[in-house]
């Protein structure tokens, strides 16, 4: 297929800066965080969505999943999939929190993975990849058995390629370019790893000549959406990009996608035009280039993280993160949250990521990632939700806490 269309580029020119219409005439929504950053303002449980589920996950010899070794997790439409560093991907059901079985085997076999510390399970066909390599990974089906290994030749160039993998295709995302990029974004054939369609390279800027002369790997990795970086070039630049970020998912039967680099979320049709859907209004606190000095970014905020549920928009901001020494001392890049009601096009920003439950006696929360089926989820320790047990009347506990031991594999809640 050839590159997207000159109506695609000129879509994404006149979208990320600012423009309020799409490509129909219609209005934009607006996500209001400069307004939201003048009155902060804390926002619970209840905020986030009204149905909750809490799944105690079952405790076996072969299900024991210490929440201190987890890398991954995956939440589909009926299972919960895990991975830590030395063991196998486990599997729980949804609903129950039976534990089910592993995905494949660790090891440096043909059918086997060396960690589980990155995978992805594709949405429509429900597909586990588990990564070898940055072009390489292992496909097993629903159950764990071991279908083939998934290659394609990454043609991006750059720095920090992420797949996103939806309906038996891979989308590649290069979030650091380089001098040897030249599209932002393919589109391959997870069967025959063949080209199938580039996105232009765009929201850039010029990009820094020669190579980085220092890659920092970045501490609160679940606030950044998996393992983050900071790269600094040969001429003194900064820029930010997240293995784990592919800037796609997959919402109400639609592909959605969002740059760092852009204030606009859009809707992919058919992957030869990009529909703008939202805008995150930034004001003075967004106005950035992919390539900044530092001092630029001292005032300057990075949403890290988009999450889509039915009626919100979860998202993680982090301020001055080319701040070296912040990192390196800790905490001192602290992060944000915010959500975007849908219902109401109101925008809350919260100086924490730290969420109080308004259910009476539960400890409060970070959101750990988004289910395949748009419900936030939340992993709690086995040791925070006994301690709460002992603060809570007894007749206010729920059966499953009522039951949980020490020993217990993790809890997981599911918000939607």
């Amino acid at each position: 297929m050839k590159n997207l269309t000159l109506l695609l580029i000129i879509c994404l020119l006149t979208a990320c800066n600012s423009g309020n219409q799409n490509s129909s005439g219609n209005s934009l929504k607006v996500i209001d965080v400069e307004d939201a950053f003048r009155h902060p303002e804390a926002f619970t449980l209840a905020d986030l969505g009204k149905e909750q589920s809490y799944i105690p996950l079952e405790t076996t010899d072969s299900s024991i999943v210490a929440i201190s070794s987890i890398t991954a997790m995956v939440v589909t439409d009926r299972h919960i999939q895990i991975g830590a560093r030395t063991a196998p991907i486990k599997v729980f059901d949804k609903t129950t929190g039976h534990y089910i079985g592993q995905i494949g085997q660790i090891g440096n076999g043909p059918a086997e993975y060396p960690n589980g510390t990155n995978f992805t399970t594709d949405p429509i066909t429900r597909k586990v990849y588990v990564r070898i390599s940055p072009s390489k990974q292992q496909c097993y089906d629903i159950t764990g058995h071991f279908l083939k290994t998934v290659e394609w030749k990454e043609a991006t160039g750059g720095m920090i390629i992420a797949p996103y993998f939806l309906d038996d295709k891979i989308y590649t995302y290069v979030n650091i370019p380089t001098e040897q990029t030249n599209n932002l974004s393919y589109l391959y054939d997870a069967d025959s790893g063949a080209i199938q369609d580039s996105l232009p390279l765009r929201w850039g800027g010029d990009i820094p000549a020669g190579k980085s002369k220092l890659v920092m790997p970045l501490a609160g990795a679940e606030m950044l959406g998996g393992m983050a970086y900071i790269v600094q070039f040969e001429d003194n630049r900064w820029t930010y990009g997240s293995q784990n970020n592919a800037a796609y998912w997959y919402h109400d039967g639609e592909l959605c996608m969002k740059d760092f680099f852009c204030d606009t979320l859009f809707t992919v049709k058919g992957f030869d035009r990009l529909t703008p859907r939202m805008v995150f209004k930034m004001g003075s606190s967004g106005g950035f280039a992919r390539y900044e000095n530092s001092d630029v970014m001292a005032d300057k905020y990075i949403i890290t993280r988009l999450m889509e549920t039915e009626n919100i928009i979860y998202f993680n901001l982090f301020k001055d993160m080319y701040n070296v020494d912040g990192w390196m001392k800790g905490g001192s890049n602290p992060p944000y949250c915010g959500i975007y009601d849908k219902r109401s096009g109101r925008t809350k920003v919260m100086k924490s990521v730290h969420i109080e439950s308004d259910r009476a006696g539960m400890p409060g929360f970070a959101i750990y990632n988004i289910s395949t089926a748009g419900e936030l989820i939340v992993c709690y320790q086995t040791e925070d939700l006994i301690n709460a047990r002992e603060k809570m009347p007894e007749s206010e506990q729920p059966a499953w806490l009522k039951q949980l031991k020490e020993d217990d594999n993790p809890v997981i809640l599911l918000i939607k």
